[in-house]
Order: C-alpha cells, then structure tokens, then sequence
C-alpha cells in the first residue's frame, strides 16, 4: 500500500524444500501506465547458518569464561552469569551501579596506562586485573580486552573475557613473601655470623690469654688457682662454641653456591698450609692418595669445611705422646665414590 516492502520469510525450492529468505518488493508503473512490482527474493540460508554458529560460540564463550562488555569508560554495560556469581552483583546492579571493571583503586596507574594505550590503539590487551566484589572480596582475573568498533571504525566499547585466577595469585603472593622473609633471615644470620666471627672472637681471646698467663703464674693459693683453672676451661669451651657456631654458619652459607668440579689433591694442598703450625708443632704426619679419582663434582666450601674439620679433629684428639698419622684415600666402587 506504502509502495514498498522489505521483511523475512521463508520460500521453497523447486524441490519443496524451504529456505529463510529476505524479501524487497516496489511498486512501479510502465510507460502505459499499468501497475507492477518488482520483487528481489535473496536467500538467507548461509547467512542464518553463520549466526547460529556465532550464538553457539558466543554460548561456549559465555559458559566456560567470564565476559563483560563495557562502554569506552571501562563501565560494564552488558555481563554473563558468571561475571554476576563473582561479582556478587545482579546483572541490573553491575549496570546501574556503574561498576568499572578496570578500578584504578586495585590496580598500578601503570599497569592501566600501558592497557589504555594499547586499546586506544585497536590492539588487544592481555593481563592480570584486581577487582572487589560487593561483598568487599577481592579477586584477580587474567583478562583479555578487545576494543569494540563500528563500521566506521569508532570506539563503541570493550569486550573482556576474564578466567579467575585468585587462587593462583594467592599461592604466586604467599611464595613471594616467604622467598622475600627468606632473603632477610639469611641476611639476619649472615649478619650474626659477623658478629660471632668479629665482636665476640676478639674479647674472648683476650680473656683466654689472660686465664692462660694467670694459669702459668706461680699462685700458692689453691682456692685461686682452681678458680682460674676453670676460667681458662670455661673459656676454651666458649672458643669451642662459638667455633662452632661460626662452622655452622659457613655452612649453611656455602650451601648455597653452586656445584664446581673440585681437585681434591689441590683442597688437601690448601688446607695443610692453612694450618701448617698445627703441623710442625704436633709432628703430624699426613699422606693422601687420589690415584684412582682427584676430582669430583661437590660444593667446594663443603668439602673443604669437612676435610678440615677430619685434620684438625684427628690431630688436636691424637694419643699423647706419639706424632699423629692420617692417610687419606679414594676410592671408586661401583658408581659410588668413597
């Protein structure tokens, strides 16, 4: 009547089947003056498959993650089931509550420049946001965004899909901060190793060579002499302590490093110069044979600590009056090293 039609319906093919289609039709007169209409009848099948495909997708994208769409603001507009569950939000409360999904009170102003910058741009933007429920719940989301255009390329909004991620972070958060308390107990225990090693080491020397000469004085008194026999006992128990209070200190340290291949003629070399006194003075005599394996793959501050430790204990614990005599060997069993 209007002098034109435009609509859906459905059509049949010469062989019965239907088909949707969308139809046109226009009135026209011919020359003469008689009526007629045109009509363009255009077949929707393919059209109409694609878009069930899309709602499928969208469907499959709706149910496995958590979509939102916002206006150029960051302000949710439209939200799936699962965004509302999180959120603790109705869907007309996301919308009319102007809840932002990008709140800068949880996020760095960095973190939401770069993500301006980059969608502003026409890129996507993939990571890590935090947000408050509203119950007053944080939780973390990894989030990917995707600016919304239309035809005419303008910005009509973002879409993000979002998997949560809270209990993740949670665990990524508990391991920084252990690894951070870490960091600061081995700085505290470096640092009391100092001070054993310096601040009580030097005055303790100095009483046991005082208790030492006061030992060797000629005192008649025997009261005296026990109470500095047993200060200069007293002390050497301490200087045994804090002895090993420092050894294990340097070891836990030297666990740290990393493994090297170690000569172990060259580790004994070093420690009998190192405590070449000790040698002369007790006519220790000491022999090694590495013939059948010199070199290991060990923590060589480890190892170096034990054979020292094995030395001086097999010399300062020798019998009295005889010279000690320490052998050290290697060996090869198997795959075993001994």
């Amino acid at each position: 009547q209007n002098g034109t039609f435009q609509g859906e319906s459905k059509s049949i093919h010469k062989n019965g089947n239907q088909f949707p289609c969308e139809i046109y039709s226009s009135t026209f007169k011919l020359a003469n003056g008689e009526d007629r209409v045109c009509t363009i009848i255009r077949d929707l099948s393919e059209r109409n498959q694609m878009m069930n495909i899309q709602a499928r997708l969208k469907n499959a994208l709706y149910f496995s993650n958590i979509v939102a769409l916002t206006d150029g603001d960051g302000f949710i507009i439209e939200a799936n089931d699962n965004f509302s569950r999180l959120s603790d939000y109705s869907k007309d409360e996301l919308m009319d509550s102007k809840y932002n999904l990008l709140d800068p009170k949880f996020n760095n102003p960095d973190l939401l420049e770069k993500l301006w910058n980059g969608i502003n741009s026409g890129n996507i933007w993939r990571g890590e946001i935090l947000n408050q429920s509203k119950t007053g719940k944080t939780f973390w989301l990894d989030t990917s965004i995707f600016p919304l255009r239309d035809s005419s390329g303008r910005e009509q909004g973002f879409m993000a899909v979002c998997s949560e991620i809270t209990e993740r972070k949670q665990k990524e958060i508990e391991k920084e901060r252990l690894l951070t308390s870490l960091a600061q107990r081995n700085k505290d225990l470096e640092q009391f190793s100092y001070i054993v090693s310096h601040n009580l080491r030097a005055p303790l020397a100095n009483i046991l060579g005082l208790s030492n000469l006061l030992k060797d004085t000629n005192i008649e008194n025997e009261t005296t002499k026990l109470i500095i026999s047993n200060l200069y006992k007293a002390s050497q128990n301490l200087d045994t302590v804090i002895t090993d209070l420092s050894e294990i200190l340097q070891i836990r340290k030297r666990v740290r490093e990393e493994k090297q291949q170690v000569k172990l003629s060259m580790l004994i070399d070093s420690i009998i110069m190192s405590i070449d006194n000790s040698i002369q003075e007790t006519k220790t005599n000491i022999e090694v044979d590495f013939s059948e394996i010199d070199e290991i793959l060990t923590l060589k501050g480890y190892m170096y600590s034990i054979f020292t430790n094995l030395i001086t204990n097999s010399i300062q614990y020798a019998r009295t009056g005889v010279a000690p005599f320490i052998f050290i060997q290697s060996k090869k069993i198997g795959h075993r090293i001994q």
